[in-house]
């Protein structure tokens, strides 16, 4: 696994995954701190699937260290990463 983004939340528009990693979404990860609130943790979750990254953890902890708690909204985040977006089951479908 590679941690291909650590970076703010505001800083991810443009950011993707390099070419040669994007065949196996579980050896991409990307870290995002300093989320604002619940929403741009979303919005943040969105993102990374559109990278294809099969690792996301978002915090809306700062620097020095945003590191050192659990997000205030660690329990949605779970929940929204434990839940398959559309196209995701979609392609379990096709897959059965």
């Amino acid at each position: 696994m590679i941690v291909v983004h650590e970076t703010t939340l505001s800083e991810i528009g443009s950011l993707e995954v390099p070419e040669w990693l994007q065949s196996d979404p579980y050896s991409v990860s990307v870290i995002y701190h300093t989320a604002g609130n619940t929403d741009d943790m979303v919005q943040g979750v969105l993102r990374a699937k559109e990278m294809k990254a099969g690792y996301v953890y978002i915090t809306d902890d700062v620097m020095s260290n945003p590191y050192d708690k659990l997000p205030s909204f660690y329990e949605e985040e779970v929940q929204i990463l434990e839940t398959p977006f559309e196209s995701e089951s979609k392609q379990e479908s096709k897959e059965e």
